[in-house]
């Protein structure tokens, strides 16, 4: 791999495998939608974990100002997280 030998068997059937990996176009393909699925997830977990912190902020008083500057959000970006989780609310 990278231009060196493999030194086992091991490494050698992993080379292989690696090679014939990169060159079946399905499995490259699957490999990109995992990837993008995978990064899907990590964006709205960060989401949900922001819009928890901006609401126990809220409920201590912070103002927009205030968790602007802690989070590095725009009022706006704040407004608009606010009123999503509270329409989400009104319909539970």
């Amino acid at each position: 791999m990278n231009g060196n030998k493999a030194s086992s068997d091991f490494t050698e059937e992993l080379e292989n495998k690696v090679n014939t990996t990169k060159q079946d176009e399905n499995l490259r393909r699957k490999y990109m939608l995992i990837s993008s699925f995978e990064m899907d997830a990590k964006r709205t977990g960060k989401k949900e974990v922001l819009i928890e912190t901006i609401e126990n902020m809220k409920h201590e008083n912070f103002d927009n100002n205030m968790i602007s500057k802690i989070t590095g959000l725009s009022i706006e970006e704040i407004e608009k997280l606010e009123s999503k989780t509270s329409s989400t609310e009104s319909l539970n």
